[in-house]
């Protein structure tokens, strides 16, 4: 291998540890959190492992975004280059919905939140409610 290659090789090992940790810290945080709502067993912890693996797994998608950018140029059959678009997008906003419905499994999060108007909201709706009837 190329000095290059070595170096860039030790710079990917040299941070891979600090996301394990980082990866860590969330687990435990959402532990914690679900300890505080007494969520315990295995179907918790298995939902905490399948949430880790897909950050993992976005995490990677972000990293081919980078690398390779939002398109990605494509050499057709007949030889004429085209552009398309990184799937890697797509896949992000899939996992990123996954992990949603995940926190939301685990009642950390309300995916689907009702949204309830403030009085100056009501209010506001009512005028405008009272010049479309005029």
């Amino acid at each position: 291998m190329s000095k290059k290659a070595d170096s860039e090789l030790n710079k990917i090992k040299n941070e891979m540890p600090s996301d394990e940790n980082e990866l860590e810290e969330l687990k435990k945080d959402i532990k914690d959190e679900l300890a505080r709502k007494n969520k315990y067993g295995k179907y918790y912890d298995d939902l905490v492992d399948t949430y880790i693996s897909y950050t993992k797994f976005e995490k990677e998608l972000l990293a081919d975004i980078d690398k390779r950018g939002l398109r990605i140029r494509k050499k057709r059959a007949n030889g004429t280059t085209t552009y398309i678009f990184n799937e890697s997008i797509e896949y992000l906003f899939k996992t990123n919905y996954q992990r949603l419905q995940i926190l939301n499994s685990l009642c950390i999060i309300d995916f689907n939140p009702k949204i309830i108007p403030t009085e100056d909201e009501k209010k506001e709706r009512d005028l405008l409610w009272l010049n479309v009837k005029k």
